[in-house]
């Protein structure tokens, strides 16, 4: 995330063997008002640097946002952006700000002006940049010494504090605060006097914040032509957002309540060309670009405009798609909050849902409602010698309704699922496997792949357990039969009954 110039890895530069153009893009473009360096540094291509991104963020937003949409899209997931505009903020850790403020924005925090080397007490925000907080300390921060000292800091070297402080930092953690010699304070960046700045850079002339403005969500996204981009807006009368069908389709299903309306100060739209300069976008050797789809809208703040909805993106090359559920609505308020994170669990499942549609591009296979036929719940068994374990999974939602309107009436993957089967002889606080009387963890697929039992046929599926009196002795048991995708251990299904056995 630093200076391309501090690069040490030749596999990084313009021509590398692994990962060309690897470095940051957007730390400095290598030329100011009086110097040009560019062609002193053949290593880099010059057309793609950039003295920022965005507003001023110097962070390489694209590629930590393609970190992220390359995870998604490998893993096939299922991604909830909960509020507020996607991407919208780049944070890395160490900001100071407050979280959670009207329209999702970080607010101003108190602190002590000593801080800075200044008196009394200060509002610093080091997420927004100093064009959008202009009352504020507002920007990223550098750590400088404190009166003749030239030490500023270089995070991305790794290079926190001088040498000289380092029994200050083994005895504290922490590095003495003030304006006097020998102590050290906190600058932006923007009005900081750096020194052995190199040739053509201009580091302290930008502001700079974690604020990615609308050029973050282009960047998460990495979808369509340049005249066509995914994007928040922001309206000049903010309207609210109406629930639609589809959204209160799932609401009912879990028997919520969802408000018919919802303030929304940024909704998102998909046809909108690029803002401003972004280089990035157009070198689709480094930034391949995916096809987004928007499948559903969940609050409709008008028919081009969605405050929240599901949309697939899909990597065509090499294919691999992931599921964004994007709410964009925002809270007004304390009271708001609660109703989006309701929603936002809401609309999740319901993309979830969409996902596994038959005919999406890398489907994601949904998981069954497993149910234990018998025994049935509360049956006696007087000295059983043995008795019949059946279960069934049907590919039905949780309120036994098809998933969507999207499923077809024959939707029945159980080939992909093996099952597990355990009990329990003190209540569920310790579990035994079924096949080996081995305690065994609940909820988590077994690494050993010989304690599950493969689907073997369309219908139900029975084990018929041999009860000795030794190992299952008078009391009451718990039955549990848990049901796991052959690929995907996090999809897993269960049902359990209680029964006695009386001898």
């Amino acid at each position: 995330n630093g200076d391309p110039r501090h690069n040490p890895y030749a596999d990084l530069v313009a021509g590398g063997f692994s990962f060309p153009h690897g470095y940051n893009w957007h730390a400095d473009n290598l030329r100011d008002d009086v110097d040009n360096v560019q062609s002193d540094w053949p290593c880099f291509e010059s057309s793609r640097l950039q003295d920022s991104f965005g507003p001023g963020t110097h962070y390489d937003v694209p590629r930590l946002a393609q970190v992220l949409r390359n995870g998604l899209q490998e893993s096939n997931s299922v991604f909830i952006s909960a509020g507020g505009p996607l991407g919208a903020f780049m944070p890395l850790g160490g900001e100071m700000a407050l979280a959670g403020g009207p329209a999702a924005n970080p607010q101003a925090i108190t602190v002590p002006g000593s801080f800075f080397g200044l008196g009394g007490s200060r509002l610093a925000n080091s997420m927004r940049s100093s064009a959008t907080s202009p009352s504020t300390l507002a920007g990223e921060q550098v750590i400088m010494g404190s009166g003749a000292s030239t030490f500023w800091s270089k995070a991305w070297l790794g290079e926190l504090w001088p040498d000289s402080e380092y029994a200050s930092i083994l005895n504290s953690g922490n590095l003495p605060v003030g304006s006097s010699p020998g102590n050290f304070h906190r600058k932006l960046r923007s009005q900081a006097s750096l020194t052995d700045l190199p040739i053509g850079s201009r580091y302290q002339s930008l502001s700079f914040g974690a604020d990615t403005g609308p050029e973050g969500a282009i960047a998460m996204m990495d979808c369509g032509t340049a005249l066509q981009t995914f994007q928040h807006i922001t309206p000049l009368s903010p309207p609210d957002a109406s629930l639609t069908p589809q959204a209160a389709s799932i609401a009912d299903a879990v028997n919520e309540v969802l408000p018919a309306t919802l303030p929304c100060s940024s909704p998102f739209v998909t046809d909108l060309p690029l803002p401003t300069a972004l280089p990035y976008f157009a070198f689709t050797d480094s930034y391949p670009k995916s096809v987004a789809s928007l499948f559903e809208s969940y609050y409709d703040s008008d028919t081009d405009q969605y405050a929240a909805g599901s949309i697939g993106l899909e990597r065509p090359l090499d294919p691999a798609t992931a599921f964004l559920c994007v709410v964009a609505n925002t809270p007004a308020g304390p009271s708001y909050h609660e109703e989006l994170a309701s929603a936002a669990v809401m609309f999740g499942l319901r993309t979830f849902h969409r996902a596994g549609e038959p005919g999406i591009s890398e489907a994601v296979v949904q998981q069954p409602l497993v149910e234990l036929l018998e025994p049935s719940e509360g049956q006696i068994y007087k000295n059983p010698a043995s008795f019949m374990l059946r279960w069934d999974a049907d590919f039905v939602r949780f309120d036994q309704q098809a998933f969507t309107s999207g499923y077809p009436i024959n939707y029945d993957p159980e080939a992909e699922f093996a099952y597990r089967l355990l009990y329990s002889a003190d209540g569920g606080a310790t579990w035994l496997e079924l096949l080996t009387k081995q305690e065994g963890e609940v909820g988590q697929r077994p690494g050993n792949l010989a304690l599950l039992i493969n689907d073997s046929a369309a219908g139900s599926e029975s084990f018929l357990l041999t009860t000795d009196p030794s190992d299952f002795p008078e009391g009451e048991y718990l039955f549990r039969v848990e049901a796991y995708h052959q690929q995907r251990p996090l999809h897993m299904s269960h049902h359990q009954v209680r029964v006695r056995v009386l001898r």
